[in-house]
């Protein structure tokens, strides 16, 4: 299953573009309605789905039998601002060794500041501009995504407990299995 993984989204770690070749946005002003930044992040997580699943391939391989469980933290910022990451995280004994196995292959996704800019089209936030927490819309988000990214690549590792949590326990849930292990 993990060769059909691979031809299908990649052997190799995903690349970023040579610095020379990075896509520099502007933040967006932030909209009006929790309903359309989710709409919005949905937009912007699709168009990562690609990169996001050949890091999830690549992390398959090289999880060493030891791992018990597989986790997808989602991280916003703290102070509400709108970046965030979405990172992989091996569970079991040694995490220290389970972590290297997959450094390669950790993060799914990210939005940072460079360049006077971001590397997405996403809004920023100020604290308190909007009536909606965005973290909150964030975590929700990019939790149904990492679950429709795993329902693609499941079947490569169905023995193995698969969870989704939002750091700082933002979500409704703030957690959830997206794959149990089979009894």
């Amino acid at each position: 299953m993990l060769e059909a993984l691979w031809r299908l989204f990649g052997k190799g770690r995903a690349e970023a573009a040579p610095e020379g070749e990075r896509q520099v946005f502007r933040a967006l002003p932030p909209p009006d309605s929790s309903r359309e930044y989710a709409e919005l992040l949905e937009d912007v997580l699709a168009r990562h789905d690609g990169i996001a699943l050949a890091q999830i391939a690549g992390a398959l391989a090289h999880l060493p039998d030891t791992a018990r469980e597989l986790h997808f933290g989602v991280h916003p910022d703290q102070d509400g601002e709108g970046t965030f990451s979405v990172m992989i995280h091996p569970e079991g004994p040694d995490v220290h060794v389970l972590n290297k196995a997959v450094s390669d292959y950790r993060k799914l996704f990210g939005i940072r500041h460079m360049g006077g800019g971001l590397n997405a089209p996403v809004p920023l936030f100020d604290f308190d501009e909007v009536d909606y927490e965005v973290n909150e819309v964030i975590a929700d988000t990019a939790m149904d995504w990492v679950d429709r990214l795993w329902m693609k690549v499941g079947r490569a590792r169905p023995d193995l407990p698969v969870l989704v949590f939002c750091a700082e326990e933002w979500g409704n849930p703030p957690a959830r299995w997206v794959q149990e292990a089979p009894e």
